[in-house]
């Protein structure tokens, strides 16, 4: 059953208190939610099943989907069902806590119980919301695609730090969409609560034709905080400056997915932002594939802000200056990865950034970079970078401007990832993955790396220099590499 008390935060277990959402419903119906958890602990573990909180009278929580003396084992994910049930005065109950000694963290939310949107939209309908005081905040609450056109109206006739909170997803139907912020940039906080916006389609004027000059994402301009919010189904044509969460940034963004569909334009493309003016990207996830002529990204195609504790994955094609995460950076890039492809026509082309001359440090990147003219495993041009990695086997690259060249079995070993920091920010399966960042979800490239690569091939699978096979593991390896020699 789904209900309005939603998480208004990533829930997370600590060593010794779990919370599952903010406030909790006054209501007598229990609420269910279906949530994956991961062991972070130093051992296999058991999850309680049943706890009633410290104040037995305001609210206990069940989990199921598992046995009560069910073993997890360290770094194994187990997708469980959590229902918290509310008795006496449970609307007062905030942060329920867990049995002391649990180590355990929840992945990020997974809004089983309501991938439907509660209403279509028809492209022009609009109301307003209910606005509601949250820690002395005025926000509006809203829940159907009219509604969030009535924000969009709002943004863009000048009010332009209005906050808004999502409380259900919000389908657009691919209708013609005109972007948050075209006069002014957006100032306002906008939470997703973690809910999604899917069919996005946007061309020139609200009208469903390709143009190749104007700027746009979700949001034209942002300088405000964007948060918590994934974005399905994307479908952008324009021009210069493009990205599915905003063209142009200043602000804050966090915790945003982007996955499936399409951008396409002329320059400065990225899957987040087109172009990252100042302010800082975090936990954030682009998955979608992008075209464009030049300085294209899969995060970001321009960067002088920071980005960090981010990946893209999903292709990347353009005639010059694409990269897997970031084409230009005169900014800041900290404890990233890509495992996008990346093919370039003509000049420039690189498994993470294009050039950079700004900060580097604690990347790698996995995909396979394709290029006309040249192109490296990890960066092309600019400065130095600090303790980041590409692998040859995999991005079929020998060479890089900058960075380590490591192997698959390298990548595999924490001691390889010099100075990255396994407490907080990354994690890593010894011997069976790659390094991944805590508390996001894991591409399955990370997780379910192909050991055949293990046994690096002579050659470059080009016609001029192929590979050489000379054992069943060499060419078992081939499947990933269809086009090679």
């Amino acid at each position: 059953s789904e209900s309005s008390a939603y998480q208004t935060s990533s829930p997370t277990f600590t060593d010794n208190e779990v919370v599952l959402y903010s406030t909790l419903p006054s209501a007598s119906s229990s609420i269910t939610y279906e949530i994956t958890i991961r062991n972070v602990g130093n051992s296999d573990a058991i999850v309680d099943y049943l706890y009633t909180s410290s104040n037995s009278s305001l609210v206990q929580y069940k989990i199921s989907g598992i046995n009560a003396t069910e073993v997890i084992s360290r770094v194994t994910d187990v997708t469980v069902t959590v229902v918290v049930e509310p008795s006496i005065n449970s609307g007062n109950a905030n942060n329920i806590e867990s049995s002391l000694g649990l180590n355990f963290s929840f992945l990020k939310y997974s809004d089983t119980y309501s991938n439907d949107c509660t209403l279509s939209w028809d492209g022009s309908s609009s109301s307003e919301p209910v606005s509601s005081d949250i820690n002395g905040r005025s926000y509006y609450q809203v829940t159907n695609a009219n509604e969030f056109k009535w924000f969009i109206d709002q943004v863009n006739s000048g009010n332009t730090s209005i906050n808004v909170m999502l409380n259900n997803n919000i389908c657009l139907n691919n209708n013609a969409f005109t972007a948050i912020g075209t006069n002014s940039a957006y100032t306002g906080i906008f939470d997703g609560q973690n809910r999604s916006i899917s069919g996005i389609s946007f061309f020139r004027d609200g009208t469903l034709k390709e143009d190749t000059t104007y700027s746009v994402g979700l949001f034209m301009n942002n300088a405000g905080t964007i948060k918590n919010v994934n974005i399905t189904n994307v479908n952008i044509v324009a021009g210069n400056y493009i990205g599915a969460v905003a063209g142009g940034n200043e602000g804050t963004i966090t915790n945003v997915i982007v996955t499936g569909g399409k951008i396409k334009g002329n320059e400065y493309i990225g899957g987040i932002v087109g172009n990252m003016i100042a302010g800082r990207i975090s936990q954030c996830i682009s998955n979608l594939n992008l075209n464009g002529n030049n300085i294209v990204g899969g995060i970001a195609g321009n960067n002088l802000g920071v980005i960090e504790k981010s990946y893209s994955k999903g292709n990347i094609y353009a005639i010059s200056n694409g990269a897997g995460l970031v084409s230009l950076n005169l900014g800041t890039v900290l404890n990233c990865f890509s495992v996008s492809n990346v093919e370039t026509v003509e000049d420039s082309g690189a498994g993470l950034i294009v050039e950079t001359n700004g900060v580097v440090e604690n990347c790698y990147a996995i995909g396979k970079v394709k290029n006309g003219n040249d192109g490296a495993g990890l960066t092309s041009a600019g400065n130095a970078v600090v303790n980041s990695y590409w692998v040859k086997e995999l991005s079929k690259k020998s060479g890089s401007f900058s960075g380590s060249e490591k192997t698959v079995v390298e990548l595999l070993n924490e001691k390889t990832y010099e100075n990255w920091d396994f407490t907080t920010v990354w994690e890593i399966q010894e011997g069976k993955s790659f390094a991944y960042l805590k508390g996001m979800a894991v591409p399955d490239e990370i997780l379910e790396v192909n050991l055949d690569y293990a046994e690096e091939m002579n050659g470059e699978g080009t016609k001029e220099n192929p590979y050489i096979i000379m054992n069943a593991k060499q060419l078992a390896a081939i499947i990933n590499n269809l086009d090679a020699h």
